[in-house]
């Protein structure tokens, strides 16, 4: 080993040497997928929900072991009943309990909500444990209640007029690996 030239150090982790403390989930960041959504998207919620196109991210975690921490900013308008959703896959994670015909979901509905100018920032920042190698995807889902003949607008106001007082604001989702 070369003082002046590089050294590459290759392990499967690195641990204080008192070892992990009680009630910690791991040694560290494996790896980190990001997408950030800059264009917009509408969504006329009478159809009910849907997926926002191109705010996902997958990650193919190395050990089944491995916690994912998943954190969205999404900025969105629309006009009332607004519910923001999270997918692991064709699972539905990160929502209310289920109860009657009440929407299982990680925002909203907000009732009135009627955003013309700028947009609303909605986060959510939780860890998920998959258990899996193999690749997985998060993806966000918005809409309404069936029936409720609304709009949601993701990264723009509702009232989108070419004027300075109308915002066009990003979305992103990030997928850390933890380890276990």
């Amino acid at each position: 080993m070369s003082i002046l030239g590089s050294t590459t150090v290759n392990c499967n982790s690195i641990l204080p040497i008192g070892g992990v403390p009680s009630g910690a989930i791991g040694g560290g960041i494996i790896q980190c997928v990001q997408t950030i959504k800059t264009d917009t998207y509408v969504h006329s919620s009478n159809a009910g929900f849907t997926d926002v196109t191109g705010l996902s991210a997958t990650i193919t975690p190395r050990s089944t072991s491995s916690k994912i921490l998943v954190s969205v900013n999404l900025n969105h308008s629309g006009f009332s009943y607004l519910a923001i959703r999270l997918y692991r896959d064709a699972n539905l994670i990160y929502v209310g309990d289920a109860s009657g015909s009440r929407i299982q979901a990680w925002v909203g509905p907000y009732h009135g909500y009627d955003n013309r100018y700028g947009t609303h920032t909605s986060q959510a920042l939780f860890v998920d444990s998959p258990a899996t190698t193999s690749a997985t995807t998060y993806k966000v889902n918005v809409g309404t209640p069936s029936g409720t003949n609304r709009a949601v607008m993701i990264g723009r106001s509702y009232d989108d007029t070419d004027s300075n007082e109308h915002t066009r604001t990003p979305s992103s989702i990030i997928l850390m690996e933890v380890s276990g």
